[in-house]
């Protein structure tokens, strides 16, 4: 991740145009002042930007109609995939290791390491350690702990096997953490 950052997005993008808002080993939200990260690229690096896309996100063009991808895509006109181009980039969004936009939202609140909740046309939640079909969880909750600095609670349910017996258990939890200090062993 955090090679995609600093060699691809901080290359790219401005900093004055994105705002890192979340990142975890396998994903990155980040706000834009642009529609779309392409509309956000720095306008001299547009063609390098397509240049490299594929390295990053899955292809748009197959090998063969890789350079006028890039062509018409620098010049700011759309992209008419040819079936081989399709074919190619039906492969690469199930290629591990590439981007893929999970989300296209209006705005998110981000309290913690795997704690945020993104919100606009749908909305998306985590929230590590609470079960989100108990607990409804709205972006109120989540803001109000990131404006009065006060954890939020919720119930969690679930089995447990003790000396071979299953077991039922309820358990109260304060899951959305205003903050999170993990502490490493041999400092």
């Amino acid at each position: 991740m955090l090679q995609f950052h600093y060699d691809f997005v901080d290359r790219f993008v401005s900093r004055d145009d994105y705002q890192l808002c979340e990142m975890d080993t396998d994903s990155l939200y980040m706000a834009l002042s642009a529609n779309s990260l392409e509309e956000a690229v720095k306008p001299h690096l547009l063609e390098k930007f397509y240049r490299e896309y594929p390295q990053w996100f899955p292809a748009r063009s197959c090998d063969s109609h890789h350079e006028e991808f890039v062509s018409v895509c620098s010049r700011g006109e759309a992209w008419n995939p040819r079936p081989c181009c399709k074919e190619r980039s039906t492969f690469d969004k199930r290629t591990p290791g590439l981007f893929k936009i999970e989300f296209v939202g209006d705005g998110m609140v981000a309290l913690c390491s795997k704690t945020y909740f993104a919100f606009g046309e749908k909305s998306k939640v985590s929230c590590k350690g609470r079960n989100k079909n108990l607990n409804h969880l709205t972006k109120d909750k989540f803001l109000s702990v990131l404006k009065t600095r006060e954890s939020g609670g919720g119930l969690n349910k679930g089995f447990r096997s003790v000396r071979n017996a299953v077991f039922t258990y309820e358990q109260e939890r304060a899951s959305l953490s205003f903050v999170v200090v993990y502490q490493t062993e041999g400092m």
